[in-house]
């Protein structure tokens, strides 16, 4: 309503939108993210993206939030690592993730004060070896990588936390293993030879391994060719259909059924008869 509008609350946050979700998954580590969801808006506990490692190693970023509602069934949220205050604009193609945050968003009904900075879990002690730089930070835990590149300066705050301070930022994720680089040392080479920048709300990674281009609720680009965040509904051997299908056929080994939403019908086949 215009009221609500008006009053700009972050309650909104709470609801669950479409998510397009992409994830890879290797035998080495695993790199997952929602596709350009709510880039602006408030966050409650949406999880936006994460990495896993080997060891147990969890490592994944957020715009802290805070709020002066007071909930008495479970914790508040979002908070310093649950949910985001403002959540990111989000694009990711296989092993390399674009994350660009604008924290100069109207301020909400009920929001806390906002913090001007966005972190990252990066637990240094569970790897076996990290280095840090001013705008970068690299890990390894057998032989799986994982790389950091931001736009503005890091700070590590604790063991396990890395900081990015002000209310336009970017960073890029980057993942790789010991079928491409034979040591931290060499994947780290290659990793500072990536130029990530940010400019009139266009995120950008010059790497070796291509060009990536992040525009804030625009187009996300790589190698200058856009991709479509906008994925089918159903996408596998067993059932392939479009985002708002008005049937879906469904194939299993022996069966096949048939879901007709208009016809208000379903019928199941036998395969081979």
């Amino acid at each position: 309503t215009p009221t609500l509008l008006a009053l700009n609350p972050i309650t909104t946050g709470a609801a669950l939108y479409r998510a397009n979700v992409q994830t890879l998954a290797t035998s080495n580590y695993l790199l997952s993210s929602v596709q350009r969801y709510q880039p602006g808006g408030f966050g409650d506990q949406q999880h936006l993206w994460h990495a896993s490692m080997p060891g147990g190693i969890e490592v994944f970023g957020n715009h802290p939030g805070s709020t002066e509602l007071l909930q008495e069934s479970r914790s508040a949220s979002p908070g310093p690592w649950v949910g985001n205050g403002i959540n990111p604009d989000i694009g990711q193609h296989f092993n390399v993730l674009l994350a660009q945050y604008d924290l100069r968003q109207r301020k909400g009904l009920f929001e806390g004060r906002r913090h001007e900075l966005v972190h990252i879990h990066f637990p240094f002690v569970l790897f076996d070896q990290t280095r840090l730089g001013p705008t970068w930070v690299a890990g390894r835990r057998g032989n799986s990588y994982i790389g950091i590149v931001a736009s503005h300066h890091f700070e590590q705050i604790s063991e396990t936390e890395i900081v990015q301070r002000g209310t336009q930022t970017g960073y890029a994720v980057v993942m790789a293993d010991d079928e491409e680089f034979s040591s931290l040392a060499d994947f780290l080479r290659e990793l500072k030879q990536s130029r990530l920048s940010l400019s009139a709300h266009r995120l950008s990674l010059a790497s070796p391994s291509g060009g990536f281009e992040l525009v804030w609720k625009g187009e996300f680009r790589v190698n200058g060719r856009p991709v479509n965040a906008q994925y089918p509904r159903y996408e596998s051997p067993s059932v392939q259909a479009p985002r708002n299908p008005e049937q879906l056929v469904v194939t299993g080994t022996d069966h096949q059924l048939w879901l007709d939403w208009m016809a208000s019908t379903r019928e199941e086949t036998q395969l081979g008869c």
